[in-house]
């Protein structure tokens, strides 16, 4: 398969994490992603598996700032057209 993300497909994690910021990632952990903030590739169809509870009561702030940071370790580099 090639690198481009394919309609229907749910993107990896390294293809994901690679989107955002440290701070955008911690602000995702800490708070979550609902369900409802997810978009659809058709209206019709069905909500992907790509929300994520809310950490911020189960992890203290320093370990929240540490998986953003392994996250961004992890994260597949962006082609930014240069």
């Amino acid at each position: 398969m090639s690198g481009g993300h394919d309609k229907g497909r749910e993107p990896t994690l390294v293809d994901t994490v690679g989107t955002y910021t440290h701070d955008e990632l911690v602000k995702k952990i800490s708070g979550g992603v609902p369900a409802s903030a997810i978009n659809r590739f058709s209206a019709a169809g069905p909500v992907t598996p790509l929300y994520m509870p809310t950490w911020k009561d189960k992890i203290k702030p320093e370990e929240i700032n540490d998986l953003a940071s392994y996250l961004m370790t992890i994260a597949k580099k962006q082609d930014v057209g240069f």
